[in-house]
């Protein structure tokens, strides 16, 4: 299982408690095409109240943070199947706000996962989920690189993430991620002996290494 998989699995298991969140209800009554949002913005509040139970200076709960703006927007595309740009855009922006009313009753003293102002907020459904790929790329990267692997699973879309954020001013990109040589997937082909891209794209299980950090993500 790919690192970021497993983070994003951690928050899908939460279990919800659904209470009388006044974003929450806002939301929900706002848009009643989606029945599943109410529960969506509840499993966000538990998720947050685990991560407050981490010290502050922990880099792993920071990374683990960071992957929870993934997973809220990409379950706002693909749990609430909202696809039209404006929608995902209102109901973004609502969930935020329930996020900063959320943290405000958290755990001071304990680590606080705070919502970011910029990307990924306020994009597009296509650029969020373009940036996306290339966020769990450039985090995967360096843990794929120390795996032990039965079989070889290739990473496609460097290509993409070459090409279309060479340009400047590209918020659908993970503006850490600037020196693309050091995270080209043919570094990795080389290593683990495939002769072509195609023998590195088996779908089978991989097994790690033990204690494996990966890339550290400040976005």
């Amino acid at each position: 299982m790919l690192p970021s998989k497993k983070i994003y699995d951690q928050y899908n298991k939460i279990n919800v408690e659904l209470g009388n969140i006044t974003k929450c209800e806002e939301i929900t009554r706002k848009f009643t095409q989606y029945s599943d949002i109410n529960m969506l913005c509840h499993r966000l509040k538990m998720n947050l109240k685990n991560l407050n139970y981490e010290e502050k200076n922990d880099q792993l709960v920071k990374d683990t943070c960071g992957f929870l703006h993934y997973w809220l927007y990409d379950h706002v595309i693909n749990e609430l199947k909202v696809t039209e740009d404006n929608d995902y855009l209102r109901i973004i922006s609502m969930l935020q706000v329930a996020w900063h009313n959320i943290i405000k009753t958290l755990d001071k003293e304990k680590y606080i996962c705070k919502p970011y102002n910029g990307p990924p907020l306020n994009l597009s459904v296509n650029d969020f989920k373009f940036r996306k790929e290339m966020y769990d790329y450039y985090y995967n990267y360096p843990k794929i690189e120390e795996w032990k692997f039965p079989n070889k699973n290739g990473c496609k879309k460097y290509g993409t993430f070459r090409s279309d954020c060479s340009l400047p001013n590209q918020n659908k990109c993970v503006s850490d991620f600037k020196d693309f040589d050091k995270y080209d997937p043919q570094i990795l082909i080389n290593q683990l002996g495939c002769t072509s891209q195609n023998e590195c794209n088996s779908n089978e299980v991989l097994v790690p290494s033990e204690g494996l950090k990966g890339t550290e993500l400040t976005d």
